[in-house]
């Protein structure tokens, strides 16, 4: 199960972060630390900005156009999936695919890192979905 996540435990901007970590510690356990992911380069501390797709954990793929069959296939065979897309300010915004009942985004949960709470996509702060990530250990 995908861990739930606050990026406010580190700033406004970690959402992309706090979703990295989580699928690092679903993959590799739960000893993996931000810190760990500061002092490998992967995060920059002060930003919270990726510097690397896998950051060393897990490999992801980078910005797969928007497709709900292969985000509910990748979570249905235990791969979690990174969501993006823009909140209604306009802003980027980040979320782990975790759990799917259906092909939609009322059938997909997601871990939403504001806040670390567990909620359908249709119910996260994104607005507007533009992509996905797929990932593997």
């Amino acid at each position: 199960m995908v861990e739930r996540i606050d990026q406010r435990n580190w700033g406004n901007t970690f959402c992309l972060a706090a979703c990295k970590l989580a699928i690092a510690r679903f993959y590799r356990g739960r000893h993996i630390t931000m810190d760990t992911l500061f002092n490998s380069g992967a995060v920059n501390r002060s930003t919270g900005f990726v510097n690397v797709a896998g950051v060393g954990q897990f490999t992801a793929t980078h910005n797969l156009a928007l497709n709900f069959t292969t985000i509910f296939n990748e979570i249905r065979a235990g791969r979690p999936v990174i969501i993006r897309g823009t909140t209604a300010s306009g802003s980027q915004h980040f979320v782990v695919g975790c759990q799917a009942t259906s092909a939609s985004a009322a059938g997909i949960t997601v871990m939403e890192p504001w806040g670390g709470v567990m909620v359908p996509l249709n119910g996260s702060q994104l607005r507007n979905v533009t992509n996905h990530r797929t990932t593997r250990p």
